[in-house]
């Protein structure tokens, strides 16, 4: 049970809002849900709007990366990219 702003904000930042799964050629754009982080699951060319701060566009990202921030956007490229994008909402 979440008791303080601190413990939502922990909830948040730990992906626990569930995640979507994106491959090769797959956007996942949200009008109101946002995305708190994206974990690269292979090599993959990665394209994300950021909310605050810089966006990146066709970046190269090694499996294992993990690029956190707040996202309404993010595009996979290339050939046998795979991402796993964390929901900053619930569902």
């Amino acid at each position: 049970m979440m008791t303080t702003a601190a413990d939502a904000a922990l909830v948040h930042s730990m992906g626990q809002n569930g995640f979507k799964y994106l491959s090769t050629a797959v956007t996942a754009t949200y009008a109101t849900k946002k995305m708190c982080a994206i974990q690269c699951l292979a090599d993959t060319d990665v394209t994300c709007v950021s909310v605050r701060g810089d966006s990146l566009t066709a970046v190269a990202c090694l499996a294992g990366t993990i690029i956190v921030g707040e996202f309404s956007s993010v595009t996979v490229a290339g050939t046998g990219g795979a991402v796993l994008a964390y929901l900053a909402e619930r569902a």
